[in-house]
């Protein structure tokens, strides 16, 4: 539009020339004389005007054309290194595009591999910066504190004080500290360390990092442990006392007929007898808890089993006069021989034990479901106590006063059996009327 506006003035201008070059050659031939030398000088005149104008407006247009050619260079060159600059702007800000890209894209990479090694953790993790607010927090750490974010500050997440004391400290300096601490029933091992990131201030303010490691099943596994170490040394010292002050009392004489020291031996043996039970089932028990393989697996025929396990418990059953009825059903079960006869033998040496004097076992075996049932007439389990009697030295209330009870080991073999194959146990008792064992063989 300005280049436009420019030649339009510039003949405008030529045409106002021309106009006024007219005009003076109409004047010139109007006032002048036309006579003679008259009529030559006017021509004269006007030949001059004519040619003066001629050159005039060619000087003019030169020039204008001149200016607007050097104009015209001068934008060119200016255009040329414009786009010069913004080629090589271009060229440089691709390459420059293109590598940030590239690490953008890297970057990208690595935070999704460090975020997937940081949620694939079992540890619960929160890293803090200076200001105690959560930074990261992985998946697992999430299940402890499900209220927990990016952005909130650990002190409404946590209220445990040790907790927050050592976070604390660990602000201002350099700490590495473990404590323990019990949070929604579980038991945590919490590692608090001190980060680094390279402050300048004068009085820094570090990074925390936390760390929790669920230890409920290993505290569980120590209290088992222990109670089991202090449960065996207490059945085990009784027969222990009783065999050494019999022993004692027929090495000093205090035992002086002949009938004292019989029974003082048979008691001796009955103590050592009941101790090699206690070993024994200890060691089936411990057998049974670390036993990782089932070999020597073979179809062993139910009734036929509950038969010979009867027959080789007749003595403590015409003790109490138990009738012991057993359905003719049977079906085979798939199983080591002595983990069958494991399993069938302590369940009746049980309803042997708890049962009263002339009281009745009832065994029944059904084929169909693949069930066996094992009820007794005896003194029953409180519901209490019915969800702990399979646990490790563990004796109903009343067993204790019972001198054939036994130490709390059968059933928690039983309990093993049935885990190692997959097996299904219910039990169901009143009180003085007797308890039923339902073991189901499907798995």
């Amino acid at each position: 539009m300005v280049k436009i506006n420019s030649y339009l003035k510039r003949y405008l201008i030529v045409l106002f020339i021309a106009s006024i070059y007219f005009i003076a050659t109409i004047l010139i031939g109007y006032f002048l004389p036309k006579k003679g030398i008259e009529d030559a000088l006017t021509i004269l005149i006007e030949v001059l005007l004519f040619v003066g104008m001629g050159c005039f407006i060619t000087i003019f247009i030169y020039f204008q054309n001149k200016k607007d050619f050097a104009e015209n260079l001068q934008l060119r060159e200016k255009i040329s290194k414009i786009l010069d600059e913004k080629v090589d702007k271009i060229d440089t800000t691709t390459d420059f595009t293109i590598d940030i890209a590239k690490k953008i894209r890297k970057l990208n990479l690595d935070n999704q591999k460090l975020n997937y090694v940081i949620n694939s953790m079992s540890q619960g993790l929160i890293l803090l910066d200076h200001k105690s607010n959560i930074s990261i927090i992985n998946k697992a750490c999430l299940e402890i504190f499900p209220q927990g974010k990016i952005g909130q500050t650990i002190y409404s997440i946590i209220n445990y004080p040790n907790i927050l004391q050592e976070i604390k400290t660990a602000h201002q300096r350099i700490v590495n500290s473990t404590l323990e601490e019990e949070i929604n029933n579980r038991n945590y091992k919490i590692s608090i360390t001190s980060i680094d990131v390279g402050h300048s201030s004068k009085y820094p303010l570090y990074w925390v990092g936390l760390f929790f490691s669920d230890i409920s099943l290993t505290k569980e596994l120590a209290n088992v442990k222990r109670d089991f170490f202090a449960n065996a040394s207490h059945e085990l010292k009784s027969p222990l006392t009783s065999i050494i002050g019999y022993s004692q009392m027929l090495k000093e004489g205090f035992l002086s007929s002949q009938k004292e020291k019989d029974e003082a031996i048979e008691a001796i043996l009955n103590k050592a007898n009941k101790m090699s039970t206690i070993v024994k089932q200890m060691l089936s028990l411990s057998k049974y808890e670390f036993k990782n393989n089932i070999n020597d697996i073979e179809a062993i025929d139910l009734n036929q089993l509950c038969q010979n396990i009867v027959n080789e418990l007749q003595l403590e059953i015409k003790n109490k006069n138990i009738q012991v009825e057993i359905n003719k059903d049977t079906f085979a079960i798939n199983m080591n021989k002595d983990d069958a006869s494991s399993l069938v033998k302590n369940l009746v040496e049980n309803a042997i034990k708890y049962n009263k004097l002339n009281g009745k076992i009832s065994i029944e075996i059904d084929s169909n479901n693949q069930i066996l049932t094992i009820e007794d007439t005896g003194i029953g389990i409180s519901k209490d106590n019915l969800n702990r009697i399979f646990e490790r030295f563990y004796q109903v209330d009343g067993s204790k006063s019972n001198q054939e009870s036994g130490i709390g080991l059968g059933l928690a073999i039983v309990k093993h059996i049935i885990e190692s194959y997959n097996f299904e146990i219910k039990v169901t008792s009143k009180l003085a009327q007797g308890t039923k064992f339902t073991i189901s063989f499907k798995n």
